[in-house]
């Protein structure tokens, strides 16, 4: 019997093999189901590209492709409005000489996917030096940006990592000064901010020169979210995946192994990277996710799939699972 999530995995992915695309037309693949799962893990915007790319639309429910072309055009809309925003911050920062770095979604849509409608985010991500907070909060205050306790989400969502503003039109500004909580970055992934911030490389967009992280320190940002989501959030598997498709030929996995073996969750990146390897035919090398005990490691790959298709949001639970990775996998 067919498994549809491994199915959805072949058509979720950029660039899948068209070797593996031919394989899911001849097999009896249970395509509404599969569709189903792309809206469940909200991600139906890479799956829709390859649908029309490959010319399976006959496969599917014309209501269903219906449904795939609506979620793709909205998130064009949406992508639209983050990219108008982030020009104009761009320009109200860099005047006051405020560097910033465009993180998650609104990195990879600028810099990575090749479709600004393959990816969508709720609100708009930066991180910016702590020194400079306190002068972007007021850059941004006398601008259109708001930053009142009132707003219906607060002003500090994670006190010590990130602070909100929203737009005369509703758009969430997430003004990030580290990616977790301290304790998470000093004892969990052993990393050190400032030199993701001082790393930086700098690239022209739309006339300013933005910096972005180097694709290394990206793809290691998106492993520890996956991590931090207890192995879900299907999306950041997917743009870890994109990085290395887009970016791989010029990667340096040595300086992505010096980061990772340095911490101690050294078997939970091994089992992510097999698992992107197997599942999605990322392009991962060999030496990054051999194994001695493969069938520990199969296990792990269905542990992933089953928490992919039901993330965890308590975060008592997310807490305990720190304390037991963390403890059980020394330096």
């Amino acid at each position: 019997m067919r498994d549809p999530l491994r199915d959805f995995y072949t058509l979720a992915v950029l660039n899948p093999q068209e070797k593996d695309i031919l394989a899911l037309q001849a097999s009896h693949v249970n395509w509404d189901t599969v569709v189903n799962i792309s809206f469940e893990l909200n991600a139906p915007y890479i799956f829709y590209t390859n649908i029309k790319r490959f010319g399976l639309e006959s496969c599917f429910n014309p209501t269903n492709i219906k449904r795939l072309q609506a979620e793709k055009e909205s998130a064009i809309v949406n992508n639209l409005i983050q990219i108008k925003h982030l020009h104009e911050i761009s320009g109200l920062l860099q005047a006051e000489g405020i560097k910033f770095i465009p993180l998650k979604g609104l990195s990879l849509i600028t810099d990575t996917y090749p479709d600004i409608g393959m990816r969508v985010s709720a609100d708009l991500d930066i991180l910016i030096h702590p020194a400079d907070f306190d002068k972007c909060a007021e850059v941004l205050k006398k601008s259109s940006y708001k930053f009142e306790p009132s707003l219906t989400r607060g002003v500090m969502t994670n006190h010590g990592q990130e602070c909100m503003a929203v737009s005369q039109d509703n758009l969430w500004i997430d003004i990030h000064y580290r990616f977790f909580a301290w304790y998470e970055e000093k004892y969990i992934f052993k990393i050190d901010i400032a030199k993701f911030y001082e790393n930086t490389v700098n690239k022209l967009w739309k006339g300013y020169n933005l910096a972005y992280m180097k694709k290394e320190d990206e793809f290691h940002y998106l492993l520890m979210c996956i991590f931090k989501n207890r192995l879900g959030a299907f999306q950041y598997y997917l743009d870890a995946d994109a990085i290395l498709k887009i970016h791989g030929a010029n990667f340096d996995w040595d300086l992505v192994k010096s980061y990772l073996w340095r911490s101690p969750l050294k078997q939970h990146w091994k089992s992510i990277l097999k698992f992107m390897r197997d599942r999605l035919k990322t392009p991962i090398p060999d030496e990054l996710v051999l194994s001695e005990d493969d069938v520990s490691e199969k296990a792990y790959l269905s542990l992933i799939d089953k928490r992919i298709m039901k993330p965890c949001t308590n975060k008592a639970k997310t807490q305990l699972f720190y304390l037991h990775a963390s403890s059980k996998f020394g330096d």
